[in-house]
């Protein structure tokens, strides 16, 4: 009929219609023209959950932020962790103390110690005891990235701030996670240390994430 688009209908090797491609690097198009209908960054958006954990502590102390298949989480289970976005905030009560909270990825765990992947970007430091109250900072990473992990290395990122044979961290040690569960850190998982370097009094964080786990 006049003012119709002709229509095009494409068949694979055996004999089904086919009315989507997918290219190499996910992007999928309909098969009669070059229009993309979907790219792998949108469909990825539709994955995307989020977790927020607060706290006070007045020691250094390990807490399980992601855990890839821990009860309670949003998420799928999987063996690794992309981050859309995160964002962190600390504040300390003592102006002379030091305190780090340190955002981390297992790399490799035993029954003795672990390797973790350390994300400096989205980790606090709050080292500065000149003021007369107290110090706090705010931290957000507003990027995507593939945290995931083969053979004790990160694969997609070039990390020189491991922290090798930490101890505190191994497969006979459990640490409480955003939930209040009780669980064993495994590779992949990303965790949360909040750690008194010196002073006294207490430090209260709060930290969230966007992400998806595949």
């Amino acid at each position: 009929m006049s003012g119709e688009s002709p229509a095009v209908i494409l068949f694979d090797a055996d004999g089904y219609e086919v009315d989507v491609i997918e290219d190499s690097d996910g992007y999928r198009r309909l098969a009669a023209d070059t229009r993309t209908i979907s790219d792998p960054f949108s469909r990825d958006r539709d994955k995307l959950v989020s977790v927020n954990f607060g706290q006070s502590v007045t020691a250094t102390t390990y807490y399980a932020f992601i855990d890839l298949d821990g009860p309670g989480y949003k998420h799928t289970s999987g063996t690794k962790v992309i981050v859309g976005a995160a964002g962190g905030r600390a504040i300390k009560s003592n102006s002379g103390a030091k305190w780090q909270v340190t955002l981390m990825v297992v790399l490799r765990i035993d029954g003795t110690d672990a390797d973790l992947g350390i994300l400096p970007l989205a980790s606090v430091s709050l080292l500065d005891t000149s003021k007369f109250s107290g110090d706090s900072q705010v931290v957000l990473f507003p990027a995507v990235q593939d945290f995931s992990v083969s053979s004790g290395e990160f694969e997609k990122v070039t990390d020189g701030s491991q922290e090798l044979n930490v101890t505190a961290v191994n497969t006979g040690t459990t640490v409480q996670d955003v939930l209040g569960n009780s669980v064993t850190p495994a590779v992949g998982d990303v965790l949360l240390r909040a750690t008194k370097i010196s002073g006294g009094g207490t430090l209260g964080f709060t930290y969230s994430m966007q992400y998806w786990v595949e």
